[in-house]
């Protein structure tokens, strides 16, 4: 069974309630300032202080794209906050784990970004193109800490945290690593991205209006989804060799599933998504000696949805056709109206895991809900029993990923 050691998000920092630190239940509705291409979200200082202070290089920072630093920042936080790594080591890991700690660095655009950012004269010895191109987040964490396992670089369009998950938890399995941390970031509000942003706007999936009344996930009137950014890191390890000094509930991946439909660039096949999800349900049941019942009873369902009528309709389809009459006991949970749609960078599996530990979900506005899911049980914020948390993520080119999470087990 593979163990979640440490979970480190980036979001806006004014747009987060003050005291709470990285409470993703509390995260307060972002501004809807996705058309303002150039004002990113997140503060560049407070990231570059970051940066120094886990002691990285000028030109390691300098090399950095936007969505490389946000994720190199967010992965040294996991690795700290699970006392893997300190400012008392040099931010290095302990000798005996460099050769059994793996990195995931996963974006739907972070890749791009270091051939669409401006490009310093030819002769100028800190832009190196090809490195640029290469030396990815997951190279950068890696060598500064010494992680010497499984290293790579996952791209799944929206789904890419999700699968990147499952391909740290087959690293784990196969023996690749011990540990594997997995890093997503993207950050396409600056000003590099401003044909992709105008891109999704012309496609109808992401709003062009300046009033979010009512277009929220799972309203009446869905007029598609506002951008954000930021980055996720979550520390993943087998529970043989797990140790934390954390004293939050345990929180372990049960099962995770990837597919793709192999159907179309930008829609979602049912029928597929379905048989992904129901396999990944009955995986859960039966390593966890459940019923279906039982799961739906005591379970968080945190949706991908994005303020789209398709991906509502898709999702909730999917649901109702794995749980069947139990669908009604799920609580539905969405955060895009919080952080935004921020492309491959998976929230969504952060909050799952946060959710488990702190037993709340960040709460539905059902305000203008769509009839269509009327006797769906959304979230309120309130306190309440959760033992599992189911994510399902969706990517552009027919991607589908699964990830159950859940806090009592029976080995």
């Amino acid at each position: 069974m593979i163990r979640i050691l440490a979970v480190s998000t980036i979001l806006p920092e004014q747009e987060k309630n003050v005291g709470e630190g990285d409470d993703l239940c509390t995260i307060r509705p972002i501004a809807h300032r996705h058309v303002r291409l150039g004002s990113a979200f997140v503060d560049d200082a407070r990231i570059t202080a970051d940066l120094q202070r886990y002691r990285l290089g000028p030109h390691v920072i300098r090399r950095l794209s936007r969505s490389g630093a946000l994720a190199v920042a967010a992965g040294m936080r996991a690795l700290e906050d699970a006392s893997l790594v300190s400012e008392a080591s040099g931010w290095t890991l302990p000798e005996h784990l460099q050769d059994n700690v793996g990195v995931v660095f996963a974006s739907s655009f972070g890749h791009c970004e270091p051939a669409l950012m401006p490009r310093q004269p030819v002769d100028a010895p800190e832009r190196k193109l090809a490195l640029d191109l290469c030396l990815q987040a997951n190279v950068q964490i890696a060598e500064h800490v010494k992680a010497r396992a499984f290293n790579t670089f996952s791209s799944a369009a929206c789904a890419s945290t999700t699968v990147a998950l499952k391909v740290a938890c087959n690293a784990i399995a196969a023996d690749d690593c011990t540990h594997c941390l997995v890093v997503a970031a993207d950050a396409v509000l600056s000003n590099h991205y401003t044909e992709l942003v105008a891109s999704f706007v012309n496609l109808n999936a992401a709003t062009a209006t300046e009033t979010l009344e009512g277009k929220t996930a799972f309203a009446k009137e869905r007029g598609g989804f506002v951008f954000g950014e930021g980055a996720v890191a979550m520390l993943l390890a087998n529970d043989g060799s797990a140790t934390s000094s954390s004293s939050v509930p345990l929180v372990r991946l049960i099962t995770s599933r990837i597919g793709n439909s192999a159907y179309h660039g930008t829609r979602v096949d049912v029928t597929h998504v379905t048989k992904v999800l129901r396999k990944a349900v009955e995986e859960t049941c039966r390593k966890c000696g459940i019923n279906r019942s039982t799961l739906a009873r005591h379970c968080l369902y945190v949706s991908h949805e994005t303020a789209t009528r398709l991906c509502a309709n898709a999702e909730v389809s999917a649901l109702r056709a794995v749980f069947g009459d139990d669908v009604v006991c799920l609580v539905i949970t969405n955060t895009k109206a919080f952080s935004g749609h921020i492309m491959g960078a998976s929230v969504e599996d952060a909050v799952a895991v946060v959710a488990l530990q702190q037993q709340r979900a960040p709460a539905v506005d059902v305000a203008h809900l769509d009839s269509t899911f009327h006797d769906l049980t959304f979230s309120d914020g309130a306190p309440r029993r959760y033992e599992y948390a189911i994510h399902v993520a969706y990517g552009l080119g027919s991607h589908v990923a699964v990830c159950v999470y859940g806090t009592t087990l029976e080995e």
